[in-house]
């Protein structure tokens, strides 16, 4: 129900997946999931997590170039980034709390892919493609955080990359000028070496979480 507006509006635009060019917007929701490599706390090290899938959004513009049933695809999306996992480390000051502190990481990152493309069905007014490639993502100046509450909630102090990869794939449907995207996002490498630091007790302290994300998403757009 909700897709029939847009389905009624692209009737009356017309077909264009068979043009040469095209371009669009698309708006969705993510869930974003860390993978923990290494974590390190003072002497405590530990590969036993639960990781937490948390919820973001996704804004897109795109271009894409067709070529018979293949296609590439570039563009520019904002992605919001929230996740986080549990670990059983106790806390030498806690005095028998509950074993169990999280991790987590925020975010806002632009994201220019290279999607490469192919239709399996073609026809008008339907198609559905496959497609892969890599994304290229850049880090919004102040936005990004990290915390952990084994040491009173406080936000850690991390150097992330200035830049990152990821590999994406996915399927696109479209009904006439409407598309429903489904993909999944993986980082080729850490956001940063994964030594993060904080103060505490007037010193500097450190501990080290290397780790990388996993981003399943979900769109809706328009295609013109």
């Amino acid at each position: 129900m909700l897709l029939f507006p847009l389905y009624v509006w692209g009737e009356g635009v017309g077909m264009v997946v068979g043009n040469r060019f095209n371009y669009g917007l698309k708006v969705g929701c993510s869930s974003t999931s860390l993978f923990m490599h290494d974590i390190k706390i003072g002497d405590y090290t530990t590969d036993n997590y639960s990781p937490n899938s948390e919820t973001g959004i996704i804004l897109s513009a795109f271009a894409r170039v067709n070529a018979g049933k293949f296609y590439t695809e570039t563009g520019l999306s904002f992605y919001s980034c929230y996740a986080s996992v549990n670990i059983p480390y106790q806390n030498p000051t806690a005095n028998g709390a509950e074993p169990v502190e999280r991790f987590s990481i925020s975010g806002k990152y632009l994201q220019v892919p290279l999607l490469f493309g192919f239709n399996i069905v073609k026809q008008e007014p339907y198609s559905m493609a496959l497609y892969a490639g890599p994304k290229f993502t850049f880090p919004l100046k102040n936005t990004y955080s990290s915390k952990f509450t084994g040491i009173g909630n406080v936000s850690l102090i991390e150097d992330i990359y200035s830049l990152n990869m990821k590999a994406a794939v996915g399927i696109c449907f479209s009904i006439s000028n409407v598309l429903l995207d489904f993909g999944y996002d993986l980082e080729l490498y850490a956001q940063s070496d994964g030594r993060v630091s904080y103060i505490a007790q007037d010193n500097s302290e450190s501990m080290i979480m290397n780790r990388s994300t996993g981003v399943l998403y979900f769109s809706i757009g328009v295609l013109f």
